[in-house]
């Protein structure tokens, strides 16, 4: 089954919902660790103090590490506490032993840069990540290792993930919270459809815990994830509550997969930001004690780590942007990120208000730090709710939290608010507690039993006073809180962001950005614990750029590669075999046919393909149908076949052996028949429903069996649900003289147990992956001929995807000694120059050209992106660094260009086009909507 983003979407939550609803448990932290990182039922302890984790999903693997900096910065500025992260397998072992953790594979660096900014990080160590990456992270060399079957117990998948985790595992212990560092939660696995929690199945997860154990793991730790979904409050609720709370459950709860919009998106809307904030107050109103969104910032797909359904870009609409652009999302995630800790001495120890008077729109939280009522405003109307004697109003859509009570510090108890509060701020001394609301609003709240009353000023803007000792009110507008920030022992109020803020000759100086179309300076305030001051932009602010464009200075040319010796077998090798990690190889080998004409080319495929013969490419060729045509010159006949994939299939919930899974390029027996095949498409096929794999044992059914029903291929015949059943049809009595038939299967959903009469042919595991079979001695067997299926549909839908198709074979060749030579390129010089460059016809494209980059359009708050204009499929470089792979699979023009990748003056730009397209319309493009200014502001 080839699934829409959407049912994708619904498909991994059931595969979630089927293994996460039998355990949401943690190990706990070994002893030594638990004065740094513990739980109870009510929530986390972090260094002995009630900690809400809001936790943001970033991948470091998608950014170079000269802007790790940048994005985490945003992040904490938006008030996340902690860092979620993959360690992908092939982005650290992407040849066997050969281990990789050095620049931007700098896993060490990496957590004690989250470290340095004061962050958490919960780890996510594999060894199968998923995640839209290449293989779902298992390295491209593992599926070319004899008997390796991943995620179960298995001697040779254990030998190699226990490799990889005697160095990836140390360098994690060594930033455990309780060694000084960053660590607090590590995930063992990722979505394994057999464990979740604390659930171990058998001797792999066993395996997992004890390796990892032995290498220093002493944090609380957990397998394949907690709670993922869209809307995880609503999706993990227990029946018949609207909480979270559990009896059962030992350790808090937590949402470690919170999918914020999707990896089919770029960008998000306002309308995105309304719904993720509603659903995020839903996970603090229930009793939730933390949450991750994935993703917080998506990234790029550099190189070849795509899968199949993305290319470069890995965006996911999350807050902040693939260019670090600030996105509606994010500033709806930023209010209720300083809400949850602000209030996280209650949320972390509370338990649902026991009154059974609460209209159905209201929920509450209660413990020894307070009790907060939340009011849900589900319609598109303002609503009046009374609590007590307090009276609030809730705007269409919002979920209102109003503070019965909550002990800000000794002796300083709020009660009674029926205002909007942003945050709570320790400012040395003093607490400010920030307030906002429409203008000119008011409000009230007591302070140690004495009412507070206020009002929003008219226009919105900042405005603050003291209303206790100790404690003072800043209120603003609801705009503002998009504008406001907590730096230090400061709160800035005024640039769209605020970045650096640090003291130079004296005087302070903050680094703000704000979108190109803005013209004028925003005002700049700053509350410190003593009181507050403007800052006044610098002078000499950096010019910005007019042009949209940067114009190229010379013409592409053809580019060389040198030439690789290749890899020889009798058979074509699957892409890979020759230890190239790209998404293009070159397949050769030589025909000596016995007359001139037309023949067919048997050999199972995947990918796209160009077939070259005599140095002359043809059209394009889809290999999964298994067939090329070629025309053949008596004697001998040199082949070429160039072939590219647009990523590897992710393997979610695949346990098995992955050598035969998704292969990419040419692979099996090549047979070679004279004349084009008269292939036929099945039809007329009928199924049988059973209720196990048991009625496999007694081979296929009679035909006079009642119970057979029409069948159409395409269509789901287990209506979305686990099921097992017969799929048969007639074929016709081969031609005189033949003696085998092929089978080609373009996708069986999901495993096939494929008969022809009552022989047992084959078994194959897998949906969506075509395959084919050679049936010999046909012509001895009983008739009418049956084609009969066995298949095992595990989850969602089922049935037979794609055509079948079947061909008789005469006299068919077998093709040997073949040359895999896998990477972008040419195939050797001869190739090339055989190729007229003054004709459009060509195989593939390998072109380079440079373009100039003025100083002051060298800022890393512009976003560069390649646009590959006239072009087809391929991979892009600037400056050496490959930016990924071309088109794009979401709505975003172009390759995204990382600033610290380019450079003032002369730039490098190379591009191969796996179509052939010379590229002489391609050109840098500035996205001005992603794009922002710097503006630096000093202390007068």
């Amino acid at each position: 089954m080839l699934l829409k983003p959407a049912l994708i979407f619904a498909f991994l939550w059931t595969v979630s919902v089927s293994a996460q609803n039998l355990n949401d448990h943690m190990f706990p932290a070994a002893h030594a660790a638990r004065p740094f990182i513990d739980y109870d039922s009510k929530g986390f302890l972090v260094n002995g103090h009630r900690t809400f984790i809001v936790s943001a999903g970033l991948e470091y693997a998608r950014i170079p590490h000269q802007l790790w900096r940048d994005r985490l910065m945003r992040l904490k500025r938006a008030g996340f506490n902690c860092i979620e992260i993959y360690t992908f397998w092939n982005f650290h072992e992407p040849r066997e032993g050969q281990f990789e953790f050095s620049g931007d594979h700098d896993l060490n660096a990496f957590l004690r840069l989250v470290k340095a900014l004061d962050l958490y990080a919960i780890v996510r160590v594999g060894p199968y990540y998923c995640a839209e990456w290449d293989q779902g992270g298992y390295p491209l060399w593992l599926r070319f290792k004899p008997g390796v079957r991943v995620r179960e117990p298995n001697a040779p998948f254990q030998r190699y993930v226990g490799r990889f985790f005697d160095h990836l595992i140390p360098i994690v212990a060594a930033n455990q919270i309780n060694h000084g560092g960053a660590v607090i939660l590590v995930q063992l696995e990722n979505e394994h459809p057999q464990g979740w929690g604390t659930v171990m199945p058998n001797a792999y997860f066993r395996f997992l815990k004890e390796k990892s154990v032995s290498l220093g793991l002493q944090v609380p730790y957990f397998f394949s994830g907690l709670h993922h979904g869209s809307d995880p409050a609503a999706d993990w609720r227990p029946k018949d509550t609207p909480d979270l709370d559990d009896p059962g459950r030992p350790n808090p709860w937590i949402t470690t997969e919170f999918w914020s919009v999707w990896y089919d998106q770029y960008g998000s809307t306002q309308k995105d930001a309304d719904i993720y904030e509603h659903r995020t107050w839903e996970i603090i109103a229930h009793g939730g004690n933390g949450y991750n969104y994935y993703m917080a910032h998506g990234g790029s797909n550099f190189g070849y780590t795509n899968n199949d359904e993305d290319a470069a870009s890995y965006d996911y609409g999350a807050a902040v942007g693939q260019g670090g652009d600030l996105r509606p999302m994010y500033y709806s995630f930023k209010r209720t990120a300083w809400f949850a800790r602000s209030f996280q001495d209650l949320l972390e120890n509370s338990s649902p208000v026991p009154d059974t008077n609460l209209p159905p729109h209201v929920s509450a939280r209660t413990g020894p730090a307070g009790t907060i009522y939340f009011v849900d405003n589900t319609t598109d109307k303002p609503m009046t709710t009374h609590i007590g004697l307090d009276t609030v109003i809730v705007n269409p859509g919002e979920m209102f939290p109003f503070v019965e009570r909550f002990d800000l510090a000794p002796r300083l108890e709020l009660s009674h608010c029926n205002a909007r509060i942003y945050a709570i701020q320790p400012q040395g001394k003093q607490i400010t507690m920030v307030i906002y609301g429409d203008p000119g609003s008011s409000f009230h709240f007591d302070i140690n039993h004495r009412r507070i009353e206020g009002r929003i000023t008219a226009d919105g803007h900042p405005d603050t006073k003291a209303v206790a000792p100790g404690l003072r009110l800043l209120t603003m507008s609801h705009t503002w809180t998009d504008r406001t920030w907590f730096i230090k022992t400061y709160i800035v109020c005024g640039p769209r962001y605020a970045g650096d803020l640090d003291v130079v000759q004296g005087k302070l100086k903050l680094e703000t950005e704000s979108p190109l179309s803005d013209s004028t300076y925003n005002e700049v305030q700053l509350f410190g614990n003593t009181g507050h001051f403007n800052l006044a932009p610098a002078p000499f602010q950096p010019a910005l750029p007019t042009d949209t464009i940067i114009n190229r200075e010379q013409i592409l040319s053809l580019a060389t590669l040198p030439d690789k010796t290749g890899l020889h077998s009798i058979f074509p090798q699957q892409m890979g075999a020759d230890g190239d990690l790209s998404a293009d190889a070159w397949y050769g080998t030589t025909i000596n046919a016995t007359s001139a004409g037309p023949y067919t080319l048997l050999v199972e495929g995947s990918g796209r393909g160009v077939v070259i013969q005599g140095g002359h490419p043809g059209g394009p060729v889809n290999l999964k149908e298994g067939t090329i045509s070629l025309y053949l010159h008596a004697g001998l006949n040199r082949l070429l076949i160039f072939s590219a994939h647009d990523g590897r299939d992710k393997l979610v919930s695949y346990l098995g052996p992955i050598d035969s899974v998704d292969r990419k390029g040419l692979f099996g027996r090549a047979l070679l028949v004279k004349g084009q095949l008269p292939v036929t498409s099945l039809t007329g096929w009928q199924m049988l429903k059973v209720s196990g794999m048991a009625a496999l044992s007694g081979g296929p059914p009679p035909a006079d069996i009642a119970g057979w029903q029409p069948y159409t291929i395409g269509t789901d015949a287990f209506a979305r649900h686990e099921g097992y059943g017969w799929f048969r049809v007639r074929l016709q009595d081969p031609p005189t003289g033949v003696r085998q038939i092929c089978l080609h299967f373009g996708s069986v959903d999901e495993d096939a147990t494929v008969f022809i009469g009552n022989r047992r042919i084959m078994r194959h595991e897998g949906w969506n992956r075509p395959f084919s079979v050679t049936i010999d001695g046909v012509d001895t067997l009983q008739k009418p001929l049956y084609l009969t299926l066995f298949i095992e549909n595990r989850s969602n839908e089922g049935g037979i995807d794609k055509s079948v198709t079947v061909y008789p074979l005469v006299d068919p060749v077998p093709v040997t000694g073949w040359t895999l030579q896998g990477g972008p390129g040419k195939y050797n010089d001869a190739l090339l120059n055989s190729l007229d460059s003054s004709k459009p016809a060509r195989a593939t494209m390998l072109a380079e050209t440079g373009f100039r980059l003025p100083v002051f359009f060298n800022s890393p708050w512009l976003v560069w992106r390649v646009i590959p204009k006239g072009l087809g499929h391929g991979s892009v470089w600037v400056n050496g660094h490959n930016l990924g792979r071309y088109p794009e699979k979401i709505p975003i023009n172009g390759l995204y260009v990382p600033s610290c990748w380019l450079k003032v003056g002369e730039n490098d730009l190379r591009i191969f086009d796996e179509d052939g397209n010379v590229g002489n319309e391609v050109y840098i493009g500035l996205e001005k909507s992603a794009s922002r200014k710097m503006i630096t502001y000093i202390q007068p």
